[in-house]
């Protein structure tokens, strides 16, 4: 995988030319020329063996396995994170709650500040809220399986908490693919990393998955995979990890108290991301994380240009030739 680095000067110059050239002859490949100019190889074996010696380095390989075949997958905390950061996040969390809500969401008789819906309350639009948002984003084990899912290019689709007490309804099964019709292909579109800042369990109102489901390429029919639904248990700072193609959804809270979970998404650098990250980013916050979070902001997509037209320095080797791009 290998990303051409060039000023917006040498990217004009290589469409110039690349435009001579298809005046000359109508039918030269333009975006062959570009690349012959520009000089920028693929490389797919090495994104994937970078993204599998990644995995391997950080002792995820058995995860992906069984990623792999059963469309989701649980890493246990001393894989993802000390506790300490857990209480960073959780404390991260309520702190916002409280500043939008006006009052701080009760952990253990939440009752009577409504959170009772199937899918929990969510705070939404999280990542710019504490730089523990991003440290989560940036988390080695997080990014690696995101990496694999969805490429080294990936960006964030979404940053929020859910936040969900006792209540009486399931959360129906549904795939994250939500403006995706079928088939959905091979590729993911996006994935999902659920930080767990409690302890999940049926009782407690856990996520649950239709195991093998992400084969189907599509999304559930009204009450398809019911029977098949597993219920997940995980201590708190365990990551759910699933593509968006997996049925998913989750059961009823029994027990009182709060369950409290961090989805984190990314998505292919194509895919228009939930909440606005590209637009709203700050120098101070780029310059306080590593190069890899201005991609995960989307610094480096291509889109979203005017009347200047795309600065082709972006484009990390058109067209892309493999997932893990």
């Amino acid at each position: 995988m290998t990303d051409a680095h060039l000023s917006p000067n040498d990217g004009a110059a290589a469409m110039a030319t690349a435009n001579q050239a298809l005046m000359s002859d109508p039918t030269i490949n333009v975006t062959k020329s570009v690349l012959d100019i520009l000089g920028a190889g693929v490389d797919v074996e090495n994104g994937k063996a970078a993204a599998l010696e990644e995995i391997q380095s950080l002792g995820l390989a058995d995860y992906v396995t069984e990623l792999d075949t059963n469309g989701y997958t649980i890493i246990p905390p001393d894989k993802v994170a000390p506790p300490e950061f857990i209480d960073r996040m959780l404390d991260a969390v309520l702190d916002v709650a409280e500043r939008r809500w006006g009052s701080r969401p009760d952990m253990v008789n939440p009752d009577a500040q409504g959170f009772s819906a199937p899918h929990g309350t969510s705070v939404t639009y999280m990542l710019y809220e504490d730089p523990v948002f991003q440290e989560a984003a940036l988390n080695p084990t997080a990014l690696a399986m995101a990496t694999y899912l969805v490429g080294h290019n990936a960006i964030l689709y979404t940053c929020m908490a859910l936040l969900k007490g006792p209540g009486r309804v399931d959360m129906p099964l549904h795939s994250d693919n939500i403006m995706v019709p079928p088939p959905f292909g091979p590729n993911n579109f996006v994935c999902n990393t659920t930080w767990l800042l409690t302890d999940a369990s049926p009782a407690n109102g856990s996520t649950c998955f239709v195991p093998g489901s992400h084969k189907q390429q599509r999304h559930p029919y009204p009450d398809e995979g019911t029977a098949d639904r597993v219920a997940i248990t995980a201590p708190r700072g365990s990551l759910l990890v699933w593509p968006g193609h997996t049925w998913h959804g989750g059961v009823a809270r029994i027990n009182p108290g709060l369950r409290v979970q961090m989805p984190i998404m990314y998505g292919r650098m194509y895919v228009r991301p939930q909440e606005p990250y590209m637009e709203n980013v700050t120098r101070d916050v780029l310059d306080r994380n590593p190069p890899r979070f201005a991609k995960l902001v989307g610094q480096h997509v291509p889109y979203g240009f005017k009347e200047e037209g795309p600065d082709l320095a972006k484009f990390p080797g058109l067209p892309m030739h493999s997932p893990w791009e």
